[in-house]
């Protein structure tokens, strides 16, 4: 595999070493935990039991994570399942929005969150967000409705422009 980031399609040279830095954080954490894992003693009541329980989970999250970023560093954005994405809005899709009191707001939709870049991501949202589902089939001028924290929004489509 090249160390060339230029070469690989898919992620930003920016996105490409975030993702690559946060896979090798996890393979000295993983690293860490077997040798950690190695050590335990087993020795104890029933309680002690929980512990050993805990870290088997942990691995169990670090190694589906791993397992993630490759697939992602190695095949980029495609690695990512459709059938998990509610919407059919593709990655790098641009949306305009205008809401109920006027403000428009201009947002990207990402596949990988991991695309978004530091300080932008008031800017953007994920395939698999109830925007990006509320999104699906529509087009400028068309209301819609969409699931937040703070309760429903609704918006109409000024512009969506696919990639």
């Amino acid at each position: 595999m090249s160390t060339d980031n230029s070469e690989r399609p898919g992620f930003s040279v920016e996105a490409r070493d975030r993702l690559a830095r946060e896979l090798n954080e996890l393979r000295n954490r993983r690293a860490a935990q077997t040798a950690d894992t190695l050590s335990l003693d087993t020795t104890g009541d029933r309680e002690d039991g929980a512990d050993p329980l805990r870290q088997e989970d942990d691995i169990a999250r670090v190694d589906d994570r791993i397992a993630e970023l490759s697939a992602l560093l190695e095949e980029g954005p495609t690695a990512l399942s459709t059938a998990d994405s509610p919407s059919d809005v593709p990655d790098g899709t641009t949306v305009t929005l205008r809401f109920g009191d006027g403000v428009e707001r201009t947002l990207r939709v990402v596949a990988v969150t991991e695309e978004i870049a530091p300080g932008d991501e008031d800017n953007t949202t994920t395939t698999d967000s109830p925007l990006a589902a509320a999104l699906s089939g529509k087009h400028a001028g068309d209301p819609i409705s969409y699931s937040t924290p703070a309760g429903a929004v609704r918006a109409e489509i000024v512009s969506l422009e696919l990639p």
